[in-house]
Parts: C-alpha cells; sequence; structure tokens
C-alpha cells in the first residue's frame, strides 16, 4: 500500500500525490523558514488565487536577497524549483552578500541602555543571537579590510623603497 508521508501545509502538491522528487524537501525546508521567521503554520498564511503559492512576503522580515531564494524554494511547481540542495547552498553562498546579510539580520536597532558605563555590555545581552551573528560578521569585515590596507601599505612601501636604492 501506498501512504503520504508529511505534514499537510509542509508538503508540496507532488508530494501528496506520492510523487516527490528532490524539490520537494526544498520546498519543505522553505515553509518550515517561514514557519520560523513568524511562528504561523503554512495553512494560516492566505494563497495566491491564481498560482497557489504562499503569500508570506509580508509577514517575513528577510532581505531582498533572501526574498528570492525563499520564493524560489516555495515555488508550487517542482520545477520552477531549486532542483537540488547544492543549488541552494549556491544561492545561500555568504562571502559576497556579507554586508546585505550583516545589514538584514537587524529586523529592529538593539535597545539603548540608560545605564552609563554598562551599555555595550548590556546591549550586547539583549541582542538576539541574529544580531550578535551580524555584529560579528560586520566586526570581521572590519578587521579583514584593516588587515588588507597595513598590508597595501607595507608593500606600497617596499615598492618605494626598492626604487629608491
Amino acid at each position: 500500500s501506498t501512504q503520504f508521508v508529511g505534514t499537510v501545509g509542509f508538503a508540496p502538491p507532488e508530494q501528496l500525490a506520492l510523487r516527490p522528487t528532490f524539490s520537494s524537501d526544498i520546498y519543505s525546508i522553505g515553509v518550515t523558514c517561514l514557519y520560523l521567521l513568524t511562528g504561523k503554520p503554512p495553512l494560516e498564511f492566505d494563497y495566491d488565487a491564481g498560482t497557489g503559492e504562499i503569500k508570506w512576503q509580508d509577514d517575513a522580515p528577510v532581505s531582498p536577497y533572501f526574498r528570492t531564494v525563499l520564493a524560489k524554494m516555495l515555488k508550487m511547481s517542482a520545477s520552477d524549483r531549486y532542483q537540488m540542495v547544492e543549488e541552494v547552498q549556491r544561492a545561500l553562498a555568504l562571502e559576497p552578500h556579507l554586508s546585505d546579510l550583516a545589514e538584514c539580520m537587524n529586523s529592529k536597532p538593539p535597545q539603548q541602555d540608560v545605564v552609563e558605563g554598562k551599555s555595550e555590555e548590556l546591549t550586547e545581552a539583549y541582542l538576539s543571537p541574529m544580531a550578535r551573528e551580524a555584529r560579528a560578521i560586520r566586526h570581521w569585515r572590519q578587521r579583514t579590510e584593516k588587515r588588507q590596507n597595513h598590508r597595501n601599505i607595507h608593500s606600497n612601501r617596499a615598492l618605494v623603497n626598492s626604487h629608491l636604492h
């Protein structure tokens, strides 16, 4: 006997029809992302009458880039979705998008602390894990840029000194 395996709302149509593909899992991960971002189960979202796709864009505070990736993961047609998890991984590669990621991870500004002398420490305590990660990424980028600038200065000095001698 053939049975459906999955959770209604989290499973794509082809899985309900007992014809899952690799992209079926990608759809389910996309719906799980929506649930984690919004706290809303998939059946509580409105759906587009023409496409059958979830109308989630106003409920999930994500960067424009991640919005594009998530939208493709959530396409109703399996052929319109990413076909392999490696495609999603490439789309989500952090390196070219660190500045976008650092900016989008803060959905609201950190709270201003009124206690003098402890504001940095207390602000850090009030930041969400994602906001702390965004801060760490920004600090990493600053350190990397500083090291690169330092290397450039030493290269230029060496170049000038070699031409003088």
